[in-house]
């Protein structure tokens, strides 16, 4: 997100944590099964210069 749509950290950060937040209250909701996010690995650091 901070390469492709040049998010800044906290943006990048906050636009994830209304992500996770919406996955957990579908989960909730019986709208999905599980956390499709699961087998994701943590975010990689990026090197910009």
């Amino acid at each position: 997100m901070q390469t492709q749509h040049k998010c800044r950290n906290n943006g990048a950060v906050n636009l994830l944590c209304c992500l996770k937040n919406f996955t957990l209250y579908a989960i909730r909701n019986e709208w999905i099964e599980k956390n499709p996010f699961h087998f994701y690995n943590k975010m990689k650091t990026v090197d910009f210069m």
